[in-house]
């Protein structure tokens, strides 16, 4: 019984220094700064370069929209010149309101559009400005680890 009680307790022993050896160093504070800064910056260049990838085919859709609009405008101004040439038409007129709806309908779409491209610029700007600060944040953090 003594000598299963003692294999048991040798056992034990030999089982937890293993374990303890296995265990990881203590991970320090800045390490762990590291680690989370090294993340955020390989989010916000994907973040950027997905941005950039979107500011292209916005501006492309911008300039599409645009165009639409300024030839809607002219198309419009072209029907309101006919109507005013034979103001007692009622079909002319129809036309001319139709016309009149779809400028200001095209117009209003090239202004969303630009102001989706002036936002993703927005969100680049900040991007930029962050990375860097966080680079310089992190070679300072790395220094001080060593």
């Amino acid at each position: 019984m003594k000598r299963n009680l003692l294999a048991v307790l040798i056992l034990t022993a030999f089982f937890s220094v293993k374990a303890w050896a296995q265990q990881p160093a203590p991970v320090s504070k800045e390490e762990k700064e590291i680690a989370k800064l090294q993340l955020k910056l390989t989010e916000d260049r994907d973040k950027l370069s997905k941005l950039y990838q979107d500011k292209d085919k916005q501006e492309a859709a911008r300039d599409k929209k645009q165009t639409d609009a300024l030839s809607a405008a002219d198309k419009n101004a072209e029907m309101a010149k006919k109507l005013s040439n034979d103001s007692g038409n009622k079909s002319k007129a129809k036309k001319a309101k139709k016309s009149a709806k779809k400028a200001e309908s095209k117009a209003k779409s090239a202004r969303k559009a630009d102001s989706r491209v002036k936002q993703t610029e927005k969100k680049i700007r900040k991007l930029e400005k962050s990375i860097p600060k966080d680079e310089a944040r992190l070679k300072k953090l790395q220094a001080k680890v060593g």
